[in-house]
């Protein structure tokens, strides 16, 4: 674990963090982890466990990560990708090599087994951001594939933005494979569009709404609650799977909760308030229809997850931008992280607590042993890593403070 040197030049700078699974039968190393503060960029690499040489892939992919964002980021995502599958058919070239020991009646069989997984060699899932500050927020490139996550939390709003499934994103109305069949008259709201919506009022004059979200009491006056009114869509914009991905699906008794920084001038009509919008992130949608608890409780279902090389070509990744408040917090993680908790506020409110521990040697790895026997306890062991990106003022403050 590193972190960066204060740098006026440098907004950002970040604690990382890679810790190799602890409990379990087989050792397992393959996360790997990066920040680069004169490129701003944050990258996690989760070699996956049933894949040969599967943390080279990991090294490869976050040693790749700040060059992701210097040009043509697909393009750029390509190359990442012929690389790995470069290094698969060097290693599969190097052939299969039968110890002496095997009965000859079962080499061809054993040979067969090897190759087959060796054609799976160098897999690793990848999320990486770069981040550019101006005087009015915080600009996030993403691109992402695969089950490693990012979270944006802001001191003022909270919970923010989270690429990680969650179970209520999984409810009814917002799910991306079902919304078109289930909400045949509602809305699409997704990336490049833009939202007319009616004010209702600050979150924290609806308890029983608020109640039903993952915003603590201190964040609510700083969130708006809005009707949908109308969308108007853009069509013009990235790849298809990232639009389906981050696309609500809203019906006519649905909400939309706005943080604070995405406030802007209001309209009013016969006394009633109204709000364009473009979409962000940021944007939380309430599924008034259902009686369901619509907090953000990671989602550690155990199905296949996405990765590279092997689905890019599919378009099975994701590159977006977003703009966040000045402040906002991003971390940067691996699975193994994330299913150590049951929310995201539950988890930065434990890195919140161990910030200076996770800088102390000697107190970090009992700090970091006492997860992974949640972790063990929960889903099973597995590698930690992340990246914790954060304003080189915080820094400051608390270095002062000491």
């Amino acid at each position: 674990m590193m972190n960066d040197a204060t740098s006026t030049s440098e907004p950002y700078t970040a604690t990382i963090v890679v810790s190799p699974m602890m409990y379990g039968e087989e050792p397992k190393n393959q996360d790997r982890a990066r920040w680069s503060g004169p490129d701003q960029t944050a990258c996690v690499g989760d070699g996956v466990t049933t894949s040969p040489q599967a943390e080279k892939a990991a090294e490869l992919a976050v040693s790749f990560g700040p060059g992701i964002f210097k040009g043509n980021t697909k393009e750029r995502m390509s190359m990442l990708n012929d690389l790995l599958i470069t290094q698969r058919r060097e290693y599969m070239q190097q052939g299969v090599k039968i110890p002496t020991h095997i009965p000859k009646s079962m080499h061809t069989m054993l040979q067969q087994a090897i190759e087959s997984k060796m054609e799976d060699s160098y897999q690793t899932t990848l999320i990486a951001a770069q981040f550019t500050c101006d005087t009015h927020g915080v600009n996030a490139r993403v691109v992402s594939c695969g089950d490693s996550g990012i979270l944006a939390i802001s001191p003022e709003s909270g919970l923010l933005f989270s690429s990680v499934r969650s179970k209520w994103i999984n409810c009814k109305a917002n799910a991306p494979h079902q919304g078109t069949v289930l909400v045949p008259n509602g809305m699409r709201f997704g990336p490049g569009d833009e939202i007319l919506v009616k004010i209702e009022g600050c979150l924290s004059q609806y308890k029983s709404l608020a109640r039903r979200t993952d915003l603590k009491e201190q964040f609510r006056p700083n969130w708006l609650v809005c009707r949908p009114v109308e969308v108007s869509h853009n069509q013009g914009s990235s790849t298809r799977h990232a639009i389906e991905s981050r696309t609500l699906f809203l019906g006519a008794n649905d909400r939309l909760l706005v943080p604070k920084y995405l406030w802007g001038q209001q309209l009013v009509s016969q006394e009633e308030r109204f709000q364009l919008l473009r979409y962000s992130s940021a944007i939380k949608p309430i599924v008034c229809d259902e009686v369901n608890d619509f907090r953000g409780r990671f989602d550690r279902s155990t199905s296949a997850t996405k990765v590279l090389p092997d689905h890019f070509l599919g378009g099975h990744f994701d590159y977006v931008k977003d703009r966040f408040p000045l402040g906002t917090e991003f971390i940067l993680c691996s699975d193994g992280l994330y299913s150590s908790f049951y929310d995201a506020g539950e988890l930065w409110t434990w890195l919140k607590d161990h910030a200076k521990s996770l800088l102390d040697e000697n107190e970090r790895q009992p700090l970091l042993k006492q997860l992974h026997h949640r972790l063990d306890a929960t889903v099973g062991d597995d590698d930690i890593s992340f990246v914790w990106v954060y304003p080189k003022a915080n820094q400051a403050t608390e270095e002062t403070n000491e």
